[in-house]
């Protein structure tokens, strides 16, 4: 099948994303598939999660997209082997001057996409942790993805907002014809509301929506401040079991 390229996205931070790129990695490098992870967020959020910060720096996503960078770096000078079959691209705080750059770019939207089909035959998979924007990184990586994982806390304001990234992967559509799948994050079944929103998100995405839900539970919280994904952390904890529920679905569907 050659590498499946999954974005996790939402334009709204605390939506369980990074959480999500980072635990579905580990689950796919479990079950034997290479996993190539890209932090493309300039929060850096999955990079913290293993701590990458303590590491020999080697380099960071950014130089591959930047053009003033080092383009030529092969990626396994910059990846850091983060654990059996899972390879992290890392990320950085990238300056204004970097951001100006990235959007004055040419071919500003394919640059992830080229970079990455250099690699093809090294991984089976590659999940991207988009930043919590629209702008050029999330179009980027959008292009550049077989699917999109779209991550929904069942909130009260859950909804809002979520028409707009769909209306921006209408619009990749056009060159790409990705994938949509919808999953529900930090869901607290003990609540009537949460059941409300989950079914009201139902409504709304229909067919795109993952039957796995990603329950509320404070052993992820301990995984990510510990650098470790969760199946390492607590293999019996709810949230060990519903990623692991998670990658089954989405193998299953891909």
């Amino acid at each position: 099948m050659g590498m499946y390229t999954i974005a996790v996205a939402n334009q709204k931070g605390g939506s369980g994303k990074t959480t999500t790129a980072v635990n579905l990695s580990a689950c796919l490098a479990e079950k034997g598939h290479r996993v190539l992870l890209v932090d493309l967020d300039p929060q850096a959020q999955a990079s913290t999660c293993w701590k990458i910060e303590e590491l020999e720096p080697k380099g960071t996503v950014f130089d591959m997209i930047l053009e003033t960078r080092d383009p030529d770096r092969p990626l396994v000078e910059i990846g850091h082997q983060v654990g059996e079959g899972l390879t992290l691209l890392p990320s950085e705080n990238i300056s204004t001057a970097d951001e100006a750059r990235l959007l004055s770019q040419p071919r500003q939207f394919d640059r992830l996409g080229e970079w990455l089909n250099k690699v093809r035959g090294n991984y089976d998979f590659a999940i991207i942790d988009c930043p919590p924007t629209l702008g050029v990184l999330t179009q980027s990586a959008l292009k550049a993805s077989d699917a999109v994982l779209l991550t929904v806390e069942t909130s009260f304001l859950a909804l809002h907002g979520v028409g707009r990234i769909l209306e921006t992967i209408k619009s990749v559509r056009s060159e790409n014809p990705i994938r949509v799948f919808a999953l529900a994050t930090m869901y607290d079944g003990r609540t009537n509301f949460a059941n409300e929103v989950l079914e009201d998100m139902q409504d709304y995405f229909g067919d795109m929506m993952l039957k796995t839900v990603i329950r509320e539970n404070v052993r992820l919280k301990e995984a990510a401040s510990c650098g470790v994904p969760i199946t390492e952390y607590c293999h019996n904890s709810y949230g060990a079991e519903d990623y692991t529920t998670l990658t089954k679905e989405l193998l299953k569907k891909i």
